[in-house]
C-alpha cells in the first residue's frame, strides 16, 4: 500500500512538472510576442525586457535569441546581437530567417567574408529566399566581385519582378561589367515601377553620359528636379555632371541649391568650392572651403579646397597651412602636394617647393611636370 501511495506521489509530481514546464513555455512565447509588438511599435527597451525575461524562462526558445538580436542590432549593440542570433541558430539550425540576419549583422561589422557565407547558408536552407538572394547579390556587388553578383541579382529580379530596388542593383551590376544598354534598361524598369526612385534617376543620367550622351542625361536631371525641386540629392548629382562637362556656371546654382537643403553635405561645399575655384570667384570659393570643414574637419578634400581658395585670396601662409592639414590626413594626395608647391614658390621657398615635385614623380608624373614648369626647370 505505502509503495502504490510513493508511486502515486511521483506520479504526480512528474505530471505538475510537466504541466508547469508548459506554462512556462506557453508564458515565454507570450512574452516573446510582446518584445516584437513593442519593437514594431518602437519601444526597444521594452521588447529588451520582454524578450530577455522570456529566455530567463525558457532559454533554448530560439526565437526569444533571435529576436533580441534583432532589437540589439537596432539599438547598435552589435556584439550582443551576434551572440543572440549565433545562439539562435545554435538551438535552430534550420532557420533561414536567421542565416540572412546574420549576414546583415556581418555586413555591418564590416566582415564580407563572413556575411557572404552567411547569406548562402540561407539559401541552402530555403534555396527560394528572396532576401537572401538580394542581399547576397548587393554584398557581392559591393565587394567588387561583379561576375558572381550578376546571378544572385539576376534571381532576385526573377523572384520579385516588381521590386525596384532589384532591378536597380541589377543594373549597377550590368553597369559595372560595361554593359550600360542593359543598365539602362534595368534602369528604366525600376522608374516605371518607382517613378520618383532617386538612386536609379541618378543612375539612368549617367549612364548616358557615359555613353557620350549628355544631353540625355541632363535632360534627365531637369525633369526629375521639375518634378521634385528639393531633392537634394538630384541637385547634387546635376552639378557632378554639369562639372564634368565644364559647364561651371549651372553647376554651381545646381551645387548652391544642393547646399540649401542639405547643409551637412560636405560633398556639397567641396564640389561648390572646386566649381567656384574653376570660374575664378575666390571669396566665393573661400566660403564654400570653410563650409566644407565645419561640416567635417577630417576631409581632407575638404582641407585641399581651402588651401587653393586661399591662394586665390593671396593669404598664402593660411594655405600652406591648409594643405599641410589636408596631407596629414591623406599623405599621398597628390594635388595638396601640387598645391602646397605652388605656396611655396609663391612664399619664396624653391627647396620646398623642390622637395613636393620630387614626392610628386611617384605620386602623379604629370603634376609633377607641372609644378616643375612653374618652377622654370
Amino acid at each position: 500500500m505505502k509503495k502504490f501511495f510513493l508511486i502515486a506521489i511521483i506520479g504526480m509530481l512528474v505530471l505538475n512538472f510537466a504541466v508547469s514546464g508548459r506554462a512556462y513555455a506557453e508564458k515565454a512565447e507570450e512574452l516573446v510576442n510582446k518584445g516584437v509588438d513593442a519593437a514594431t511599435q518602437g519601444r526597444l527597451e521594452e521588447a529588451e525586457t520582454f524578450l530577455r525575461e522570456a529566455i530567463e524562462l525558457k532559454p533554448n526558445l530560439a526565437q526569444a535569441h533571435y529576436n533580441l538580436g534583432v532589437v540589439l542590432e537596432t539599438k547598435g549593440s552589435l556584439e550582443e546581437a551576434l551572440s543572440e542570433y549565433l545562439e539562435a541558430l545554435n538551438l535552430m539550425e534550420d532557420f533561414p530567417e536567421g542565416y540572412n540576419s546574420l549576414g546583415n549583422l556581418y555586413w555591418k561589422m564590416g566582415e564580407p567574408t563572413k556575411a557572404e557565407e552567411s547569406f548562402r547558408k540561407a539559401l541552402e536552407k530555403r534555396p527560394d529566399y528572396l532576401a537572401a538572394w538580394s542581399n547576397l547579390g548587393r554584398l557581392l556587388l559591393a565587394e567588387g566581385k561583379v561576375q558572381e553578383a550578376l546571378p544572385a541579382l539576376e534571381k532576385a529580379s526573377e523572384l520579385a519582378p516588381s521590386n525596384p530596388e532589384n532591378l536597380y542593383y541589377l543594373g549597377e551590376a550590368k553597369k559595372a561589367l560595361g554593359n550600360l544598354e542593359g543598365a539602362i534598361e534595368q534602369y528604366r524598369k525600376a522608374l516605371e515601377l518607382k517613378p520618383d526612385y532617386t538612386d536609379a534617376e541618378v543612375a539612368l543620367a549617367f549612364a548616358y553620359g557615359r555613353m557620350g550622351k549628355v544631353d540625355k542625361g541632363v535632360e534627365i536631371f531637369k525633369e526629375a528636379i521639375a518634378r521634385d525641386p528639393n531633392n537634394a540629392k538630384l541637385l547634387y548629382n546635376f552639378g557632378v555632371m554639369l562639372f564634368s562637362t565644364r559647364q561651371y556656371s549651372e553647376a554651381a546654382q545646381a551645387f548652391s541649391k544642393a547646399g540649401k537643403l542639405d547643409p551637412t553635405s560636405v560633398e556639397v561645399w567641396n564640389n561648390l568650392s572646386q566649381t567656384y575655384l574653376r570660374l575664378q570667384n575666390y571669396p566665393g570659393a573661400l566660403e564654400a572651403a570653410q563650409r566644407a570643414v565645419e561640416t567635417d574637419s577630417q576631409s581632407y578634400r575638404a582641407y585641399n579646397s581651402l588651401g587653393f581658395a586661399l591662394i586665390g585670396v593671396d593669404r598664402y601662409e593660411e594655405a600652406k597651412e591648409a594643405f599641410d592639414k589636408a596631407l596629414a590626413l591623406q599623405p599621398n594626395f597628390a594635388d595638396s602636394h601640387f598645391g602646397k608647391g605652388v605656396v611655396l614658390l609663391l612664399l619664396g621657398d624653391r627647396d620646398g617647393a623642390a622637395k613636393e615635385v620630387e614626392i610628386l614623380k611617384i605620386l602623379n608624373k604629370g603634376m609633377a611636370a607641372k609644378l616643375e614648369g612653374l618652377m622654370g626647370n
